[in-house]
């Protein structure tokens, strides 16, 4: 009877180790598609916090680091140093200013097209020239707004 409760915490043990190398590899191909470092911090998580040894290669990525952090001197320079610079923290405020802008964008050429008539490329000219933007990102924010309005469309079958 005592190896019993043995075997159930070895089996126990196998499994969150299974677990656990499985967490940190998804971490590292997300790491191998972003070139992002904070996926190998979470990779190294993962077996701290199980007690498991860091696996070398994880290791060597932050010696790597460790290395290029002494050169660095600027706050970007860390961030490069340590493959951070794609994390901005600030990335919903960024999408959320973006969303903003091409609403902006958008409305102004319903006003000037619908309200005020104007022809299209007189249109984009005059928002172009109002929100001070290049007549091409105008354009590009009216096409993506006009491919984003079909798919909705199609989606409700209209």
């Amino acid at each position: 009877m005592d190896e019993e409760p043995n075997t159930k915490d070895s089996d126990a043990r196998k499994l969150e180790e299974f677990f656990v190398r499985h967490n940190a590899n998804h971490w590292l191909r997300q790491y191998l598609n972003s070139r992002v470092g904070l996926h190998v911090w979470r990779a190294y998580a993962e077996y701290r916090r199980a007690g498991m040894p860091v696996p070398e290669n994880i290791l060597a990525k932050l010696d790597q680091w460790a290395a290029a952090l002494g050169a660095a001197v600027t706050e970007k320079e860390v961030a490069a140093a340590i493959e951070m610079q794609a994390i901005g923290g600030n990335t919903a405020k960024r999408r959320m200013r973006a969303a903003e802008d091409n609403f902006r964008v958008i409305e102004h050429l319903q006003i000037r097209e619908g309200e005020l008539g104007q022809k299209p490329a007189d249109a984009e000219r005059a928002v172009a020239a109002d929100l001070s933007l290049k007549v091409g990102n105008v354009q590009v924010k009216k096409s993506r707004w006009k491919k984003r309005m079909a798919l909705a469309l199609h989606r409700k079958g209209k």
